[in-house]
């Protein structure tokens, strides 16, 4: 659900339902939308979550709300992933799970984005870290930060 404030914290009002998992089996959101984090992005709200299909796969997928509208957030990226467990930039050991993401805008328009990782069962959860130069969301504008 959401919540918001028009003093600053003193009281909240609830809004209702701001984001809804996909309604097609073969949506990457589909099972439910989990883990979220955002940032103040261009002119309003940027919110990186975390999207898990039918088979439990955990992807990224990005939302947008623009300032002064209304509670509701408009997916990104035609709805699909922005970053995906195992597939670039993410390394190998990111192959069974990524999740928990924390999303930052840097000074210079960048974004970067933090987040858990695991390589398979065996593996332990570790943390990494990729950026987007350009402040852009799509796959391919995203690089690993080593």
């Amino acid at each position: 659900f959401g919540a918001e404030s028009r003093d600053r914290g003193d009281s909240w009002t609830r809004t209702g339902l701001v984001l809804e998992g996909g309604t097609s089996e073969d949506d990457f959101d589909f099972a439910g939308i989990g883990t979220r984090a955002l940032t103040k992005w261009r002119d309003g709200w940027l919110m990186i979550y975390e999207g898990v299909d039918k088979s439990s796969t955990h992807r990224f997928g990005a939302a947008f709300r623009k300032k002064g509208t209304s509670t509701k957030w408009t997916k990104l990226n035609g709805g699909t992933p922005i970053l995906e467990p195992g597939k670039a930039p993410f390394g190998e050991w990111t192959k069974q799970v990524i999740g928990t993401p924390y999303i930052v805008t840097m000074p210079n328009g960048a974004l970067r984005l933090y987040h858990c990782a695991k390589d398979g069962p065996n593996g332990k959860m570790s943390i990494g870290v990729v950026e987007s130069k350009t402040g852009d969301i799509t796959p391919e504008s995203w690089t690993a930060v080593f």
